[in-house]
């Protein structure tokens, strides 16, 4: 298998090593945010994590079909994108989760998928503007992604800012 790398922070580091980082940068966002992981266009797993102390509720084998099957439903909305647009990102409300499916640019880039407790997050972000942040992260090509800032229409100077360091703040 052939192993991308790219430059990040003056360090070549593998693909694998970079999405395990916006991985870990993706869950400390937000309490609320239970799995981030990334899929490429067969749906196999390349990189994920969990939030600390969370029990799945799938399987390992039902969390792998679970990921082909939403590479299916993104490639039948690929029958669309004539008239209606590229698709960006969906996202699917479950009795028990919400999960966002996030497309990149690039179709040889990986899919970040991006689990999240299914609650009112009374006191934590607002579960579309997270994904409105996810989506304008991960849009951005690999040798841009230095910051993911996202606001929570408050004061421009409250939100969540994960630096290429590993900090962050919410």
């Amino acid at each position: 298998m052939h192993v991308a790398c790219i430059v990040m922070t003056d360090h070549l580091v593998s693909l694998e090593s970079t999405l395990r980082y916006v991985c870990d940068r993706v869950l400390e966002l937000d309490n609320s945010v239970r799995f981030a992981g990334f899929i490429n266009k067969m749906g196999t797993i390349i990189a994920y994590q969990y939030r600390n102390g969370l029990d799945p509720l799938l399987k390992t084998n039902e969390t792998e079909l679970s990921f082909i099957d939403t590479v299916l439903r993104m490639r039948t909305r690929k029958d669309m994108e004539p008239k209606l647009g590229k698709v960006i990102y969906s996202f699917t409300l479950y009795e028990k989760v919400k999960q966002a499916t996030i497309l990149p640019d690039s179709e040889e880039d990986p899919i970040l998928t991006v689990s999240l407790d299914n609650n009112n997050n009374k006191g934590g972000i607002d579960h579309e503007s997270l994904i409105l942040a996810l989506v304008s992260y991960y849009l951005k090509s690999f040798s841009d992604r230095k910051d993911l800032t996202f606001h929570d229409g408050g004061d421009s100077h409250n939100g969540t800012t994960i630096s290429s360091s590993g900090s962050s703040k919410l």
